[in-house]
């Protein structure tokens, strides 16, 4: 494993017995982006779960219509303080008043009075244990974009060969959705997102690096070790 040389992942062509691979999502309001997203992974997923967060939009119909385009099987979940309320606090002064701050933040508001997401970890777990007919369940936020979606099935195929479960990818902030290139300055730290095989659950701990096993470069994984 300490093998650093980048090598050339198989094209998904050439992958035998392609692995089944189905997109997790939590989404709020996100018919701008979604559809983009389900274009450019959608060859190479297999079904498609979502979480709709409060959803004021058009985000069901336009993953329906992104769905149907590339014959994916789709399970949509809406999440609300109606039907989870658990997973909701009331955005009042009094929520806040529970507890003291570790560095002396105090929240002042506004607030808007109503019910809001609290438990995202939980939120998010609902969509992911309906994740149970695919190889692999790939983890990725609505306005995201795969620089190489190709090398999916290679790199899932990579993966097992390598007997591993769960491993984080990496972001890049160099441009805008519109394309424009940032200034260094402006670019975020860049946190992670991730794939799983089977029932692996991947931890809140899963850390990116730069390169994945034996520095596979194309997905930029590295193993993620579950954490408690």
């Amino acid at each position: 494993m300490n093998d650093l040389s980048p090598i050339r992942l198989s094209r998904p062509e050439d992958v035998k017995d392609k692995p089944t691979i189905a997109l997790h999502l939590m989404v709020k309001n996100g018919d701008t982006v979604v559809g983009r997203l389900l274009d450019n992974v959608g060859p190479y997923l297999s079904e498609v779960v979502a979480v709709l967060n409060d959803c004021t939009d058009d985000t069901a119909m336009v993953l329906k219509a992104a769905c149907r385009r590339h014959a994916l099987v789709l399970e949509t979940i809406e999440v609300t303080s109606a039907k989870y309320p658990s997973l909701y606090l009331l955005d009042v002064p009094e929520t806040y008043s529970v507890a003291e701050s570790l560095v002396g933040e105090k929240f002042d508001g506004p607030y808007t009075g109503r019910p809001i997401l609290a438990d995202w970890a939980a939120a998010r777990n609902i969509g992911w244990e309906r994740l149970s007919s695919c190889d692999w369940k790939l983890f990725l936020d609505a306005d995201d974009l795969v620089d190489d979606p190709h090398c999916l099935p290679g790199l899932c195929r990579m993966l097992e060969d390598l007997g591993i479960h769960v491993a984080a990818s990496r972001y890049h902030y160099d441009r805008t959705n519109s394309g424009r290139r940032l200034p260094r300055a402006a670019r975020p730290k860049p946190p992670g997102h991730s794939v799983a095989r089977g029932r692996a659950r991947v931890p809140d701990g899963v850390r990116p690096g730069p390169r994945g096993p034996r520095g596979r470069q194309p997905g930029r994984a590295r193993p993620a070790r579950q954490h408690g």
